[in-house]
């Protein structure tokens, strides 16, 4: 009987970690801390490179619906337009925390709304005027 017992304890023994959870936690915090500095100009770099890739593809596409040149203004009017997008929608939902995706990167000065598409780098339409 006690072989059964000291064989079921060693079957159901949890091994032991080389390092406790404390350690494991504090390794983690001085990582992020020690790549901290590293991240951030990296991140703010691919927006930037981003933001310039679109204002230049806005300068040469031409709306579909008046053919006109999209340009830097369509650019500022989307901005406009999901600011005061998202205004309203704090104020109609106000402390909802949602995930919102922006899906509209420029607005013609037809009114014609356009998406950017960052895997192709152009603008597609995303809805017809009204």
């Amino acid at each position: 009987m006690a072989d059964c017992l000291t064989a079921a304890r060693r079957i159901n023994a949890v091994p032991k970690s080389k390092f406790s959870s404390a350690t494991s936690l504090l390794l983690v915090i001085l990582l992020f801390l020690f790549f901290w500095p590293i991240l951030i100009p990296v991140a703010i770099g691919q927006h930037l490179l981003i933001e310039r890739k679109k204002l230049q593809c806005a300068k040469t596409t031409r709306c579909q619906a008046c053919d006109g040149l999209l340009g830097n203004g369509s650019i500022e009017r989307a901005d406009r337009f999901w600011s005061e997008h998202m205004k309203s929608f704090q104020q109609e939902f106000p402390g909802a925390r949602l995930r919102v995706v922006r899906t509209i990167h420029a607005i013609c000065a037809c009114e014609q709304k356009y998406s950017y598409d960052e895997k192709h780098n152009c603008f597609v339409m995303v809805a017809a005027s009204n």
